[in-house]
């Protein structure tokens, strides 16, 4: 069975303040199909601490878990980065990983809200499911 799987790793542009904490909003809305109004919508807030010199590979105790109808996320906080798993919620198969690392202060840079990573949509490979992402920079 072919499992879709895109991993997507975006560099993001960075300013000069190493080692600042900084606030991120994750923001999801989901819909059971793309002929219906969004049915479901969540934000995650998560602190970031940009760590200047040595970069270690150790992830926080902060994990988050959604599940939206046919998806599950999982948000994965490393002190410099954060890093977003879309699975199938029945059979746990990779739909799409992002990675946002920075090692100083996030810029948001697209218009209409949608901060530093830009409007996403995932769509689930058997059904209707479509699943929107955006995060937005404090």
């Amino acid at each position: 069975m072919k499992t879709l799987c895109l991993l997507v790793v975006l560099l993001l542009p960075l300013d000069a303040y190493a080692g600042d904490q900084q606030s991120v909003t994750l923001h999801f809305a989901y819909r059971h199909a793309q002929t219906v109004e969004i049915e479901r919508e969540e934000t995650v807030r998560i602190e970031l601490r940009p760590l200047s010199g040595a970069r270690p590979d150790i992830m926080t105790d902060d994990i988050r878990a959604l599940t939206f109808g046919d998806m599950e996320v999982e948000v994965q906080v490393y002190p410099d980065a954060v890093f977003l798993l879309i699975a199938d919620a029945k059979t746990a198969n990779m739909l799409t990983t992002f990675n946002y690392t920075a090692t100083d202060r996030l810029r948001n840079q697209f218009g209409g809200g949608f901060s530093f990573t830009g409007l996403h949509y995932i769509y689930h490979p058997r059904s209707e499911a479509e699943l929107q992402f955006w995060a937005v920079a404090d």
